[in-house]
Formats: C-alpha cells, structure tokens, sequence
C-alpha cells in the first residue's frame, strides 16, 4: 500500500537524520579547531531536532488509517476539492534513472496535503480517486490554480 511506503520512507529518512547528527556530534568532541566543533554542533543539532521531530510524526500515525489524508477520504471527502499530480524523473545526461510521482490534494480551506506515489501507480491511483471525489476537479491547470487562489470553491464540481 502507497501509504505504508511512504511511512517507511519517512522511517528511513529519519533514521538517516539521527545517525548523522550522532555523527556530527562525535566529530563535535574529535575537531581541532574551535570554528569546526561549532560547526558540527550546529549541525548536530539541526539534524537531531528534525529527527526527532519526524520520528515524532511518523510514529503518530504509524497506521495508514491515522493519515491526515485517510481521515479525508473516509470522513470529510466534500473538503478536497481538486486533486493533480506531478511526474519528477531524474535523467542526467539524457539517461533516465529514476521517475516518482506526487499526487497533489487541495482542500477547500486552502491547505495541501502530498503523497508520493511511485510513478507507475499515478494514473491508477488518480482514476481510483474519481469515483471517491466525485464533486473534485482533477488534472493541472494554470487556469485551475488561479481559480484556486481566487476562491478554491470554484473548483466544486456540480454534475
């Protein structure tokens, strides 16, 4: 499930944070210089009160039904009001090495929630959502995102 990858990845993305700020930490007591340990410990810091932070999130909703995203679909679907998605792939000199999706949701409030999808699941996951949404507008536009900065209810559709 989409939602339990992007847990893990948050996971990991945490656990990457901690260890590097224990790192940076360690090289904080091994630095010859004043300017160095500063900067380490600034570093440090950084890196473990983000960790932290995410650790924190993550594990508040651990379980894909707690996602703010879950809780919308199944109680307050009439708040999203536009849904889109963005394809990033990264092709340095021409190679193409990765590819990964975001699914963009905006709410009627102004806010936006993002899931990262893989790429090959956007269209299926945008087309599963129609049904869901059925008052939604999907698909980008210029046109739509300056509707939605105007007033985002004129992205309701009324069929």
């Amino acid at each position: 499930m989409l939602l339990n990858r992007e847990r893990r990845l948050r996971l990991l993305a945490t656990v990457i944070m901690l260890g590097s700020g224990a790192i940076f930490i360690w090289l904080m007591f091994c630095a010859a210089n004043t300017r160095l340990a500063i900067i380490c410990a600034v570093t440090s810091m950084t890196l473990l009160s983000l960790g932290f932070k995410f650790l924190y999130e993550t594990m508040t909703f651990w379980r894909a039904e707690q996602t703010a995203i879950w809780q919308l679909l199944e109680n307050r679907p009439q708040e999203i009001v536009w849904v889109y998605s963005e394809l990033t792939e990264t092709s340095p000199y021409g190679f193409k090495i990765t590819n990964s999706g975001l699914l963009f949701f905006k709410l009627i409030n102004g806010e936006q929630i993002t899931l990262s999808v893989p790429a090959k699941y956007l269209h299926e996951f945008s087309s599963a959502l129609n049904p869901a949404l059925p008052h939604a507008t999907f698909g980008y536009t210029d046109e739509r995102a300056q509707w939605y900065i105007a007033s985002p209810d004129l992205l309701i559709r009324y069929d």
